[in-house]
């Protein structure tokens, strides 16, 4: 497999692509055609094509979706796939299949820093009147979790000075709050950078490897007990013994035997309603927000002043699994 073939192809399919740009060496922007981006603002462009060793790969910060672009291509347009997949079985570069001799790479395996050694101020410590601390304060986050949300005025610097091994395409002097991820040991695997600004990228997940499952709250969760999951690490925060996907996938949750999903309130979102029709057909108990409901999401219900209290209770009142699931989805979404 060649990244000149990707980029062959990428560029034959981008006629494909809403506002398709190239913004680096590497790295081309565009509307995410699997959940057709943001309704509201056909500005925003929040699907990545970036490279990863010899090959492009796809990732969508607002749905999560991740794909080879070879699979991109073929969502995109499967004539031209077709001849995507015929060039790389003319050139000998057919990647579906297992090559004699196994390359070598001289790979070090990036690592994280200890929990306790994340060199940043967290937003307990800044002074009321930083802008940061005001997001926090507005958005209404738990004091008790103050102390565990952090500021950089450089995320890049930052990620190159906590990531080895690892380089990411970032911008320089970009000020995000720092939101750690932690294993249940509570070793610091990988952090996501929540724009403070209009950015066009609000969110920026940092792994340190594949292998890396974008959990957040691992090391707070009691598996043994009932837990919640939903979308966003600053939505977790509001509900006891929950984790946030933060774009990972429910397989990934295996582990946890009994757990109820809690997707945002847009039953207009495409992308929401298919994994709402997955999480049914795969048995797992998920939330269907009552239809008199106007708020998007957990963080905006506590916002309207709505306690925690009575937003646990609506979601254990509004869940459900198997045939009643299907059957309030349908009543709930609008598309």
């Amino acid at each position: 497999m060649s990244i000149f073939t990707d980029i062959k192809y990428l560029n034959l399919a981008s006629s494909h692509l809403q506002s398709f740009k190239k913004k680096g060496e590497h790295l081309w922007n565009f509307r995410c055609p699997i959940c057709g981006d943001s309704q509201k603002n056909k500005a925003k462009a929040r699907g990545y094509v970036y490279r990863k060793q010899n090959a492009l790969f796809y990732k969508c910060h607002n749905c999560g979706d991740g794909r080879s672009v070879s699979n991109l291509v073929k969502f995109l347009s499967v004539d031209i796939h077709k001849q995507y997949v015929l060039e790389v079985y003319k050139d000998g570069e057919n990647r579906y299949t297992k090559p004699k001799e196994k390359p070598k790479y001289e790979f070090r395996r990036p690592s994280f820093k200890k929990k306790h050694q994340i060199k940043l101020p967290n937003i307990r410590s800044l002074p009321v009147e930083h802008y940061a601390k005001q997001y926090v304060l507005n958005r209404k986050v738990p004091l008790n979790f103050h102390s565990l949300l952090y500021y950089t005025d450089d995320f890049k610097q930052w990620v190159n000075s906590i990531v080895e091994g690892t380089k990411y395409e970032l911008q320089e002097k970009d000020s995000r709050l720092v939101i750690p991820f932690f294993d249940k040991k509570g070793n610091l695997i990988g952090a996501q950078g929540r724009a403070l600004d209009q950015s066009e990228l609000k969110y920026i997940t940092i792994k340190i490897s594949e292998d890396f499952k974008k959990i957040f709250g691992l090391d707070r969760v009691d598996i043994n007990k009932h837990v919640y999951v939903v979308e966003g690490p600053i939505d977790s925060m509001f509900l006891d013994n929950c984790i946030a996907m933060a774009g990972s996938d429910i397989s990934d949750l295996s582990f946890i035997k009994d757990k109820v999903i809690v997707y945002d309130n847009e039953p207009r979102n495409n992308e929401i309603v298919k994994k709402l029709e997955k999480q049914i057909i795969q048995n797992n108990s998920v939330c269907i927000w009552p239809s008199n409901l106007k708020f998007k999401d957990i963080n905006d219900i506590i916002i309207s002043g709505i306690k925690k209290e009575k937003i646990k209770s609506i979601i254990d009142e509004n869940t459900f699994k198997g045939p009643v699931a299907t059957l309030k989805l349908n009543s709930w979404r609008k598309i």
